[in-house]
């Protein structure tokens, strides 16, 4: 933040810090080819083109309705949800992510199986998160599609690492640390994503609910108590999660 205050764009300063791993910077480092403005542009419309084609890729309109009026509706619909909203006010990588989810599942569905596992390697790269696909994989016992990600996760870091190093990524795994609830990446220069009240993550609404912090008021203060329920709610989850993987039902895609 201290050398925030020495560019010219004054916006600069109230930037988040850099969270996402380094793969993730690689990846956007054309970016630096423009000025802050014209990336701020190029990041709000293509979060529009990508928020669109997920759109397309995933979502099955009604029997008997035309393509281009329910994608309509759709946008329309999801133009109100705070998730995707907060991502285009704060510069974040939602859309980005859930264009490259929509497309793993497209791939997936038009058996392109292997390139849907390589997407994946390249999704937990960008952020960690997508690699709970790998657990799915080993689930489904798809075990070509499985190799897939792990052999683009290995090209795509050692890749860049004959000329980076492989330095930044066990930088970090010090930030992988404060990723825990209750603490937060970047806590040594003032940061406390946890207790702010526009965190989308997860887990943050039960905790916010639930216990005392300097950004919120909650509902009731249950102390320790907040931390075990986000821990409860996320494993509940988790669980549903892989009792639909293993349930058929008479409409299931045979693909998935």
């Amino acid at each position: 933040h201290a050398e925030a205050f020495k560019v010219r764009h004054p916006e600069m300063v109230r930037l988040n810090p850099y969270v996402y791993p380094p793969f993730t910077g690689y990846l956007f480092g054309w970016l630096t080819l423009f000025s802050y403005d014209q990336v701020k542009m190029i990041w709000f419309w293509g979060s529009q083109v990508l928020l669109f084609l997920s759109l397309m890729l995933c979502w099955s309109k009604p029997v008997g309705c035309p393509l281009l009026p329910w994608l309509a509706v759709s946008l329309g619909t999801v133009a109100f949800f705070f998730p995707h909203f907060r991502p285009i006010t704060a510069g974040q990588l939602n859309h980005f992510l859930l264009f490259l989810i929509s497309l793993i599942f497209f791939l997936w569905r038009h058996g392109c199986r292997k390139t849907s596992g390589a997407v994946i390697g390249l999704a937990t790269l960008v952020k960690v998160q997508p690699g709970f696909l790998l657990v799915w994989l080993c689930w489904k016992r798809e075990w070509g599609a499985f190799l897939s990600a792990i052999l683009a996760i290995l090209l795509l870091i050692f890749g860049p690492a004959v000329r980076y190093g492989l330095y930044p990524y066990f930088d970090y795994l010090g930030v992988l640390k404060d990723m825990g609830y209750g603490s937060s990446t970047w806590s040594d220069q003032g940061a406390a994503f946890y207790v702010d009240p526009e965190n989308i993550g997860f887990p943050a609404p039960l905790y916010r609910l639930f216990t005392t912090n300097p950004r919120t008021t909650p509902w009731m203060d249950l102390g320790g108590l907040a931390y075990c329920g986000s821990m409860v709610w996320a494993l509940v989850v988790l669980i549903l999660c892989l009792v639909c993987c293993r349930v058929r039902r008479r409409d299931e895609d045979p693909e998935m």
